[in-house]
């Protein structure tokens, strides 16, 4: 298993694997796949870039395949670049239950608290969701609160937890 920084030269494989989550599993993502479709290769790119901030994609890689992703990005305004948000967690559906959703979080955790500034990580998940809800509680994330109804998907509303993780006192 090697996690490592995407970049635009992994550009293919990231929106296949974007693509194929967002169709999988609708209701896990506030982006669509029609949203995402609508992207130019451009805008794609840019997710993968840090602009500067310390934002950044993790990929997962088993013999040489991207599996599982997991993005952070940090806020720009100066009153809230104490925080960053884990975003576009993904792991194949045959890769899952071996420990990969676990490492590409916890090596966003510990990338993210090299950023100087972040004292806290901020993430959404569906509530319904339970492995993921197991995950990130397993991993020091607490709810914060929950947003009833925060997406509707195929005519079925979705409920998101708001969790919270603290790196640093502030």
């Amino acid at each position: 298993m090697l996690i490592q920084q995407l970049t635009a030269s992994n550009l293919a494989e990231y929106k296949r694997l974007r693509l194929l989550g967002l169709e999988e599993w609708p209701e896990a993502f506030g982006e669509s796949v029609s949203d995402f479709s609508a992207e130019s290769d451009a805008e794609v790119a840019d997710r993968l870039s840090s602009h500067g901030r310390g934002d950044f994609v993790l990929g997962c890689f088993l013999e040489g395949s991207l599996v599982g992703v997991v993005g952070f990005f940090t806020h720009k305004f100066e009153k809230m670049s104490h925080k960053g948000t884990i975003w576009g967690m993904y792991v194949k559906p045959d890769h899952r239950r071996k420990g990969i959703g676990r490492a590409l979080l916890q090596a966003a955790i510990e990338k993210a608290g090299t950023i100087p500034k972040i004292k806290q990580i901020d993430l959404t998940v569906v509530s319904s969701n339970a492995g993921p809800n197991k995950l990130y509680l397993s991993e020091g994330f607490e709810i914060t609160g929950t947003e009833r109804s925060a997406m509707i998907v195929h005519d079925k509303p979705y409920d998101w937890h708001f969790m919270q993780r603290r790196i640093d006192a502030i």
